[in-house]
């Protein structure tokens, strides 16, 4: 809040605050917690507004659609859910078919992509999955090799780009990648770190891809050859490449851990 004040959260993990966009309407945050509960915030009153039910497991990521009418959940229960926000009344309910050789106590992450298309689930042991929800098809993303991906379980392990044809996550201790989401097919590797990447986010414009370390250094990398693609085009040229652009050495003393650039793409 501008007066600095704070949320009272209490002691559990917060996984995934979101605010709404709405501005017709009071401030909201809603969180997602390690007690597998999702929490509705009135900011200007610092109160509980509402809450969904219990989840069988961990929601890792809250999302709301563009008019800030619908909330949407991703739990790593395996299931996608839609929400009437604020009165938090379930809309629809979409849920991941686990391959029989896992358990959905494997999976360790679950993100929507903004434009409710796909998802993305990951699992320990490094098989990651992009999860067309329109359709029910499940494809494994390949390293160039063809071999699955290996990925970090840290939070915010993977992030799409606002379009939702991109989708970045870490595929090794040093090592982040982009695949496109229409076919699952890498699009190429960011590599540049000297210690575990921590975090990496795209740009509103998805022009640029940030990542961020435990070596203190924070990485812009710009687009490349292609173009960039939106949700009404019908552009079938080749995606984009990314090329490292800007690395600000030791930008901190330790590890950082989110990284964000702001809609007019000056400031970080």
């Amino acid at each position: 809040n501008q007066d600095g004040s704070s949320l009272p959260m209490g002691m559990d993990w917060v996984w995934s605050p979101e605010s709404t966009q709405d501005p017709s309407r009071p401030n909201y945050v809603v969180s997602s917690h390690f007690d597998r509960t999702v929490r509705i915030w009135n900011i200007d009153t610092m109160e509980i507004e509402g809450s969904l039910p219990q989840f069988e497991r961990e929601v890792r990521d809250v999302s709301f659609d563009k008019s800030g009418d619908v909330l949407w959940t991703a739990s790593v229960d395996g299931s996608v859910q839609s929400w009437k926000f604020p009165s938090g009344e379930l809309i629809d309910t979409w849920s991941f078919d686990v391959p029989v050789d896992l358990s959905v106590d494997d999976a360790t992450f679950h993100v929507v992509s903004p434009d409710r298309r796909s998802a993305l689930m990951m699992f320990r042991g490094g098989r990651n999955y992009l999860w067309n929800l329109e359709t029910g098809k499940r494809t494994v993303l390949p390293m160039a090799d063809g071999s699955p991906v290996s990925s970090s379980n840290r939070r915010r392990a993977a992030v799409y780009s606002s379009d939702g044809s991109c989708v970045a996550m870490m595929i090794d201790r040093l090592v982040a990648a982009i695949f496109d989401t229409a076919t699952g097919q890498p699009i190429c590797q960011l590599k540049g770190h000297t210690s575990a990447v921590r975090s990496v986010r795209f740009s509103p414009n998805g022009k640029q891809v940030l990542t961020t370390g435990e070596d203190g250094m924070a990485t812009i990398w710009t687009a490349g050859e292609g173009i960039a693609r939106t949700s009404d085009s019908t552009d079938t040229k080749a995606p984009l490449s990314f090329k490292q652009n800007v690395t600000m050495d030791k930008a901190h003393n330790g590890a950082i851990y989110q990284i964000d650039l702001d809609e007019s793409g000056q400031r970080l």
